[in-house]
């Protein structure tokens, strides 16, 4: 079998720890995606067994494979890397179809979410539980989003892109990002393989993962067949930037600015274009307008090195990085002042962005 293992180094390339799986069962694992938040490593990648079911533990966590390639997603200190939560399901073929497929697994974390995204076909199985996500047609892949509670690695929600978006086209997500200064939604970068679709940012209910059709950022259009690949959001300056690769010209909405990249339209070349879109500025800037009586609430200051967090009831604030990472959840008493340590940067607490020097 192959070893899924993960390992961390220092700043100077000295080998501190490592993570390995131990399993005589399964036939291949490997992780495909990681992301550190608020001193923990989330991570998430995908196994499978020899044959029938097979466990694997890793850090001291099981977790189960099938035949077909099951998703597993943990959480570990990135101090001596001890494994927090460890969440898998199995992959199950549905009637009619002639292979299972998860793959282009991502992990992401804000807002005291972590976000799996990818592509499926088929019907995964969350280990231990009765929760179920299945693909809606039996020969393309779907867009996949999966929501896990960051603190225990429960599944709290799950959904594909052709649920909500009935287009006959392969396609996968490739990343989910939230604007912290409204976590009430879930942003999902993704591509269908049709010219029409392209790549784009589906908007979700962060909670239940409900999809709002209405709401869908189009990133560029055309393409031939297009595929996405990385993304990045500036919640501060409310822009995205993206890869995307087409073999044939692309189209893209006039609030595009190309960055670097371009295809010629030549149907046989292939090429990668990597461009900056400016998003929505009512949705996706980084900071709130508070009413007045909720910034009565909880006052916070930046400090040199930090903030000071004071609050008139007792709160629960939680900070979180200008990419929407949680960084630190602190408890206030009504009346106390608190004072948290950060390293020098932009933040958002409470609706409200400061700056650290």
């Amino acid at each position: 079998m192959n070893d899924l293992f993960i390992a961390k180094f220092d700043a100077e390339g000295n080998y501190v720890a490592s993570l390995t799986a131990e399993s005589s069962a399964q036939k291949g694992n490997a992780v495909q995606s990681v992301t550190v938040s608020g001193g923990r490593l989330y991570f998430v990648g995908a196994a499978n067994s020899a044959e029938g079911e097979a466990k694997a533990t890793l850090g001291g966590k099981e977790f189960t494979a099938s035949e077909n390639a099951s998703p597993f997603v943990g959480c570990a200190s990135t101090a001596d890397l001890s494994v927090e939560w460890l969440t898998s399901a199995t992959g199950v073929k549905q009637d009619g179809q002639k292979s299972f497929s998860c793959q282009g697994l991502a992990v992401s974390e804000s807002c005291g979410n972590v976000w799996v995204t990818g592509a499926l076909k088929g019907t995964l199985n969350v280990t231990g539980t009765q929760v179920s996500i299945a693909s809606t047609q039996v020969s393309m892949n779907e867009g996949l989003i999966i929501r896990l509670n960051a603190a225990n690695g429960e599944v709290l929600a799950g959904a594909v892109s052709r649920t909500a978006y009935n287009v006959s086209a392969l396609a996968s997500y490739v990343s989910a990002f939230q604007n912290p200064a409204r976590p009430d939604k879930v942003y999902v970068y993704g591509y269908m393989m049709n010219a029409k679709e392209g790549a784009f940012i589906h908007t979700y209910n962060a909670e239940n993962l409900q999809a709002d059709t209405n709401a869908t950022i189009s990133l560029i259009k055309d393409g031939g067949v297009p595929t996405a690949y990385g993304f990045a959001y500036d919640s501060e300056s409310s822009a995205a930037y993206f890869t995307v690769r087409g073999n044939k010209a692309f189209t893209a909405p006039s609030n595009s600015s190309i960055v670097f990249g371009s295809v010629d339209g030549v149907p046989s070349t292939w090429a990668i274009l990597a461009a900056k879109v400016a998003l929505p500025e009512g949705e996706l800037s980084g900071v709130e307008t508070v009413a007045a009586e909720e910034m009565q609430k909880v006052s916070v200051v930046a400090v040199a090195g930090g903030i000071t967090v004071s609050a008139a009831a007792d709160a629960t604030v939680t900070v979180y990085d200008i990419a929407g990472r949680s960084v630190v959840t602190v408890s206030v008493a009504a009346g106390a002042v608190e004072t948290i340590a950060l390293s020098a940067g932009i933040y958002v607490t409470d609706g409200v962005k400061v700056v650290v020097r």
